[in-house]
């Protein structure tokens, strides 16, 4: 089946220190399916911090301002298998972003420049349904350490079957 849930407004801006981790595994291979979508529309044209699986099969996170002029898409190393869980998680730090796949970091950057306001977030899709299951999210309006981040991927890796 298909997973999505639709969270609403969410309370802070993409300027704003965050952390989303999700626990998921994919049952087909469908090209782009998002994972999350943190973002100011219908869309994820603009305004937006998306964490999807591209058309190889790689984690790969992007942010957009609201103007959708500025973005950062950082391709992860990893690759998921159907079937298999997986603990994906993109963190923004002042204006450093990074993707980390099962734990590990696989890209860093810098976020776009411009203001990036959101007001709409879901989970487990963003212009189509994610083609697989969703067993735990986290998000955090915070600055996460890597001690802590770690202890919150394990936590969720043992929710969705996933040993980290």
């Amino acid at each position: 089946s298909n997973d999505s849930l639709s969270l609403g407004a969410v309370p802070f801006q993409m300027a704003d220190d965050h952390c989303v981790v999700v626990g998921a595994k994919c049952t087909s291979a469908a090209s782009y399916p998002f994972i999350c979508a943190l973002s100011n529309n219908s869309s994820t044209s603009a305004g937006a911090a998306d964490l999807f699986v591209d058309a190889g099969g790689f984690l790969s996170g992007r942010w957009k301002n609201d103007a959708g002029t500025a973005t950062f898409q950082a391709a992860g190393s990893g690759v998921y298998a159907n079937n298999a869980p997986f603990v994906a998680t993109a963190r923004k730090v002042g204006s450093a972003v990074a993707v980390r796949f099962n734990g590990v970091s696989s890209v860093g950057g810098v976020a776009p420049t411009g203001a990036t306001t959101v007001n709409r977030s879901v989970i487990g899709t963003g212009d189509s349904l994610f083609p697989g299951h969703i067993s735990a999210v986290a998000i955090m309006k915070a600055t996460v350490s890597d001690s802590d981040l770690a202890l919150i991927e394990k936590f969720i890796g043992t929710l969705n079957g996933q040993t980290l």
